[in-house]
Order: C-alpha cells, then sequence, then structure tokens
C-alpha cells in the first residue's frame, strides 16, 4: 500500500445522499483523508487512472459496470487497492458476487455511518486486515409503516405551523429523510445538510453511552446569517431537523416547547408500532 501521508477515499455510488453521508461521516473523522466521490464505475476507473487511491468504496449496482466488474478492472490498474462495497440488494447474491475478489467488508444499506467510518479507520489506520463480517442495517430503517408515516406528516405539518419554521424534517441515522413539511430554498444545499446533521447525530448517539447510556435525549443549535437549525434528537435510530430563518435564536423557547412535545409523539408512535414492524422485517428475511 502507498506510503502517502493523505490517505485517498473513492467512493462510488449513484445515489447522491448517500455518497454526500459517508464523505461527510469521513471528514468528520478529522484524519486529513482525501475523499472523491464519483457516481459510476467508469467515472471511478478515470480518476484510478489519475491518481492512486488507498481505499475504494463501491455500490453493488451502478450505471454501467456492475461492482463486482469494477473491483476486476481497478485491481488490474492497481493491484494493492482495497475495497468495501455498500448494497441495498439480498446479501447472499451480493456475497456470491464479489467471492474471491478479495472485498474486506459488505455493508448493507441503510448504513450503519458509525460502523462504517470505524471500519475505515480500522484499514487506514491501523488494524489487521481481515475480511469483514457483513454488517447489517440499523433497525431504525425498519421505520415506520405507511399509515405511520402519514401520522408523522400530520405531526410534522402541525409542527411547522406552531413554529413558524421554514422545514421540518424528521430523519434516520441513515440519512432517509422519511417525512418533510415544508421546503427549503433552492440555494440551500439541503441534501448536504443532511448528510452533515446525521453524521453530527451518529456521533451524538455514540457519546450518550459515555455519560450512561440510555434513550438519546439531545438539542443542538446552529446559527448563520440566512439560517439557523435546531436538530432534537427522538430516539437513537431518528432526529428532528428545524430549519428557520437567520437570526431567529429567540426561537429556543418555542422548540423547546413544542419540538419536545413533537419529540414525545413521534416516540411513542414509533414505540406502538415496533413489535408489528420488526416481525414484518424479519419474516420478509427469511
Amino acid at each position: 500500500m502507498s506510503q502517502r501521508w493523505t490517505k485517498r477515499i473513492l467512493i462510488v455510488d449513484d445515489q447522491r445522499e448517500t455518497g454526500r453521508m459517508l464523505r461527510t461521516g469521513l471528514e468528520m473523522l478529522e484524519r486529513g483523508y482525501a475523499v472523491v466521490d464519483v457516481p459510476s464505475g467508469e467515472e471511478a476507473l478515470l480518476e484510478l487512472r489519475r491518481q492512486p487511491f488507498d481505499l475504494v468504496v463501491c455500490d453493488y449496482l451502478l450505471p454501467g459496470i456492475s461492482g463486482p466488474e469494477l473491483v476486476r478492472r481497478a485491481r488490474g490498474q492497481q493491484a494493492d487497492l482495497r475495497f468495501l462495497v455498500i448494497t441495498g440488494q439480498d446479501l447472499n447474491h451480493v456475497q456470491a458476487e464479489f467471492e474471491g475478489l478479495g472485498v474486506l467488508g459488505i455493508f448493507e444499506k441503510p448504513i450503519d455511518l458509525d460502523r462504517f467510518v470505524e471500519t475505515v479507520s480500522t484499514l487506514l489506520d491501523g488494524g489487521a486486515e481481515t475480511a469483514f463480517q457483513p454488517v447489517p442495517p440499523q433497525e431504525d430503517e425498519i421505520g415506520p409503516s405507511p399509515a405511520g408515516e402519514a401520522r408523522i406528516s400530520r405531526l410534522l405539518s402541525a409542527l411547522l405551523a406552531d413554529l413558524g419554521a421554514h422545514t421540518v424534517a424528521f430523519t434516520s441515522r441513515g440519512g432517509r429523510v422519511v417525512s418533510q413539511q415544508g421546503r427549503p430554498d433552492a440555494s440551500l444545499p439541503f441534501e448536504d445538510l443532511v448528510a452533515f446533521l446525521t453524521a453530527n447525530f451518529v456521533t451524538t448517539t455514540r457519546l450518550s453511552v459515555h455519560l450512561g447510556g440510555g434513550l438519546t435525549r439531545a438539542l443542538h443549535y446552529y446559527g448563520g446569517s440566512r439560517y439557523d437549525i435546531y436538530t432534537l434528537a427522538v430516539n437513537d435510530h431518528f432526529f428532528l431537523i428545524i430549519l428557520f430563518p437567520g437570526g431567529s435564536q429567540k426561537q429556543i423557547g418555542a422548540v423547546l416547547r413544542y419540538g419536545q412535545r413533537a419529540v414525545l409523539q413521534l416516540r411513542a408512535l414509533l414505540e406502538r408500532e415496533a413489535p408489528a414492524r420488526s416481525e414484518e422485517a424479519r419474516q420478509a428475511g427469511t
């Protein structure tokens, strides 16, 4: 493997939100990684011709050449490349497709960002380089039922009206916006914002373990001249994003009042649905 001081990571996924979330999580490690993301295998091969990389993270399904074919061709260009795979497809099928290609790990979508960045850090900054077990998706993505999502949408609509906010979004720790009310300005890179806030939320859930564990409870505020943002943890898997125009610092009282009320309502809804949704997911996996 290259002895360059800066480790280079290439992310290959045509789903922009996934690439952004992974990039943000890696950048928050503050290890100085140089991260490049491209949407196709062909573009990945072009990047590999321009410069060497230490790690490639690729989706199984890609436009053009597939993930397994990308691994084969990329190894022809750089024999010492390491690979992690991400996928939303049947795990057994994906494992069979990559068998014998020397892939070090397969992460099921929605990706557990915490485990992902820990794996990358281990690969690039120390630790045994052995094949990793497939990493299952987070329980959060079992998520609410369609009826539950409809109720969440109504709760968010009421919260938006109570706060006079710009946008309210109910988001998973996998970076998925489950429900959203209001629409941010086109000039605001909302997908990038969600990726950054998701990475922060994952960090918060990790911190809560050191504070004694239990249900994650956190409120964060980010102020700017154009926008103010509040995030509230619903549980260990979901959080709220509340977006105001800039200069809304005085909204903290309303956020605490109406936001916490919404959090309790959302938490109760998720707890009511959890047993049935977990059983549905279990049966779907058998």
